[in-house]
């Protein structure tokens, strides 16, 4: 099952128990873009191993990783949205970047032999991603709006202003 079917059916699930619409993961439903391995550019995949972009990349930080890494490389792309680690059905919230469709998650390691791995354009076996794309200056508003690295389809705080700024663009309804 593909990663936009499971959390459409999640959603579908949480309704009928009475439980609000959840109007980000409702617009990665709609928009999302599902991810799967694409070789990665070779120049860019060395320049990702050197140890200043591992030893910069936190743990449980892959909002400020993958922000941090699309603002200081103007080529990478920054894209949020879910994740499904391991084969399991619960979408984990995440950030993570791009480079011509190749993905780039400098905050989540995968096993490789003996060594833990980023994932530089290989979808790990079992996982699977499904985001959209920020802008910059997304990136840039939300940062100085709340002084922190955070989700930026996840602003529940301040109503969900990507959503209701994208689709007021669109001509579609935003989030009430």
């Amino acid at each position: 099952m593909e990663a936009r079917e499971i959390l459409s059916q999640q959603l579908d699930e949480w309704i009928k128990l009475g439980a609000p619409d959840n109007p980000w993961q409702r617009y990665l439903v709609d928009n999302g873009i599902e991810f799967e391995s694409r070789p990665l550019d070779p120049q860019l995949r060395e320049r990702l191993m050197r140890p200043q972009f591992r030893r910069d990349n936190r743990r449980k930080n892959c909002f400020m990783n993958a922000q941090r890494l699309a603002l200081h490389h103007r080529e990478i792309d920054y894209y949020e949205g879910v994740v499904f680690l391991n084969g399991w059905t619960i979408p984990i919230t995440h950030g993570w970047n791009a480079h011509n469709g190749a993905i780039i998650d400098m905050t989540y390691r995968t096993k490789m032999g003996s060594r833990n791995v980023h994932t530089l354009g290989d979808v790990p076996q079992n996982t699977a991603y499904l985001g959209v794309k920020i802008p910059e200056e997304d990136i840039y508003s939300t940062m100085y709006s709340h002084h922190l690295w955070m989700s930026i389809l996840d602003d529940w705080v301040c109503r969900f202003p990507f959503i209701n700024k994208t689709e007021h663009r669109d001509g579609v309804r935003g989030v009430a």
